[in-house]
C-alpha cells in the first residue's frame, strides 16, 4: 500500500490569467550581448508585495516558461509564495506574462515556488510540504488539479529540492530523507498521471545508502530516461555521483553511474543536472582538478543504453571560485553552465560541433554588483533559454 497521501484539489479560479497589458507595474530592460549581437531581456517582476524572490527556481518547454517567487508576501502571509507562468508566440522571442499561479488555501511561510516545473499542458511547484499540479485549458487558464504529498518526508525540509516532469511523469528529488538512522541519504520519487491522479510509482533510493550521499540532489528526466544527482556522496574517493534510470513499463532500472575519471572529494558534482535526447550534463560546481573551485560540468553521450563521457567543459574565463557548472542546461546543439564569480556572474554557452563542444558564447550579469545573475537556468529544445535572477528573470536565445 503507498504511504503517502494524494488529495485531487480541483479549484476552479486557483490560479488566474494575468496579462502583460494589466500588469502596470512590469518593467523590462534589455542588455546588449556584445558576442552575439543578440538581445538578453531582463525582467523585474515588481508587484505590491514585498520579499520576492523571483527566479529562485525556472523551467522552459517551447512556447511556455515558469519561474516561482517563494518570497512573495501577502497580506498576514509572509513567504505564501507564487509561481509566473510566461508565453512567446511561435516564431516570437518576446515573453509575455499570462497566469500568476498559487495553491489553493495557501498560509505564511508556504514558500510557494520554491521548485518549478512545466511540461505541455502541466505544471507543477512546490511548498514546504506539497507538491501542486496545474492544468493549462482554454487557452492561459491554469487550474490546480493536484496535491502531492511525498512519503518520508524529514522534518524541517522542504518536500523537494528538484523536481521535473514530462509527459505523464512528475520525478521529485529530496537529498534530505533519513534512512535507517542516517541522515541526508536521500530519495527520489516518482509519480504518474493516471485521468488526472497522480500515482506513486517508485521510490528510488541511493545505490551507495550512505550518510551524506543528498541523493535527489537534482534530478531530470526526458522521454523514458531519468538522471539523479547525488552530489554529497559519501565516498571519500568522490565528490558526488549522477545515474541514469531508464523505463521498464511502470518500473524504473538504473542502468548507468555516470562520474568522470578526475572527480574528487567534495566537488559537488552532481549538484545540478540535465538531460536530452542522447545527451546528458553534469555540473560539479567545486571541482578543482584546474584549479581552486573553479568548477567544471561534463558532457555524456548515450549509444543504445550504454553511456559514455563526451566533453568536460570549463569556463573560458579561467577564474578561481568562479563555480562554473552550479547550474546547468541541455539540448541536442547547445549546453549552457552558469557560474557566480562572486559578484559577476555569467552563462556560458557551448554549441556542439560533431563530438566536441567548443565555447559559443556568454552573457553577463545585467547588474555587476549583484551576485544573484543565473541563480538558475533553464533551456528548451530550440534555442530559447531562461535565466533566474532572485528578483528577476532573464530570456535569451542563441544564434
Amino acid at each position: 500500500m503507498n504511504r503517502f497521501k494524494i488529495s485531487a484539489l480541483i479549484v476552479i479560479a486557483i490560479c488566474y490569467c494575468v496579462f502583460m497589458s494589466a500588469c502596470t507595474k512590469v518593467q523590462t530592460k534589455k542588455i546588449e550581448n556584445n558576442l552575439a549581437g543578440e538581445e538578453l531581456s531582463t525582467l523585474n517582476q515588481n508587484i505590491d508585495a514585498t520579499g520576492t524572490l523571483l527566479g529562485n527556481s525556472v523551467d522552459i518547454d517551447d512556447l511556455y516558461s515558469i519561474a516561482g517567487d517563494p518570497g512573495l508576501d501577502e497580506l498576514l502571509k509572509p513567504n505564501r509564495g507564487a509561481a509566473y507562468v510566461y508565453n512567446r508566440t511561435t516564431t516570437g522571442t518576446v515573453w509575455t506574462q499570462r497566469a500568476i499561479l498559487k495553491n489553493a488555501n495557501g498560509k505564511a511561510n508556504d514558500n510557494f515556488g520554491y521548485v518549478v516545473t512545466i511540461n505541455g499542458n502541466y505544471a507543477a511547484a512546490t511548498t514546504t510540504d506539497s507538491i501542486y499540479v496545474f492544468k493549462r485549458s482554454l487557452g492561459n487558464f491554469w487550474v490546480q488539479t493536484a496535491a502531492i504529498v511525498p512519503p518520508n518526508l524529514p522534518s524541517g525540509c522542504f518536500c523537494a529540492s528538484s523536481l521535473d516532469l514530462y509527459g505523464d511523469i512528475l520525478v521529485v528529488g529530496q537529498p534530505s530523507r533519513e534512512i535507517g538512522g542516517n541522515i541526508q541519504v536521500g530519495a527520489v520519487y516518482i509519480f504518474k498521471r493516471v485521468n488526472e491522479r497522480w500515482n506513486h510509482q517508485k521510490t528510488i533510493l541511493s545505490p551507495n545508502n550512505q550518510e551524506g550521499d543528498r541523493f535527489g540532489s537534482s534530478v531530470a528526466i526526458h522521454k523514458n530516461w531519468i538522471i539523479i544527482g547525488s552530489r554529497g556522496h559519501h565516498e571519500a574517493s568522490h565528490g558526488g555521483k549522477a545515474y541514469a534510470y531508464l523505463q521498464f513499463v511502470d518500473n524504473w532500472l538504473q542502468q548507468a553511474t555516470l562520474i568522470p575519471t578526475d572527480i574528487q572529494y567534495l566537488d559537488n558534482y552532481g549538484g545540478s543536472v540535465d538531460i536530452w535526447g542522447e545527451y546528458v550534463i553534469v555540473g560539479a560546481d567545486q571541482e578543482t582538478s584546474n584549479g581552486s573551485r573553479k568548477g567544471s560540468a561534463y558532457v555524456f553521450k548515450r549509444t543504445g543504453a550504454d553511456w559514455a563521457q563526451q566533453a568536460k567543459l570549463l569556463s573560458p574565463d579561467n577564474l578561481n571560485n568562479a563555480n562554473f557548472g552550479r547550474t546547468v542546461a541541455i539540448n541536442n546543439s547547445y549546453a549552457i553552465v552558469a557560474a557566480d564569480k562572486w559578484e559577476n556572474a555569467s552563462v556560458y554557452t557551448f554549441k556542439r560541433n560533431g563530438t566536441s563542444w567548443p565555447f559559443f558564447r556568454s552573457d553577463d550579469t545585467p547588474t555587476p554588483s549583484s551576485a544573484n545573475f543565473a541563480w538558475k537556468i533553464a533551456m528548451d529544445s530550440t534555442r530559447h533559454y531562461i535565466t533566474g535572477n532572485i528578483g528577476s528573470l532573464s530570456f535569451g536565445t542563441n544564434y
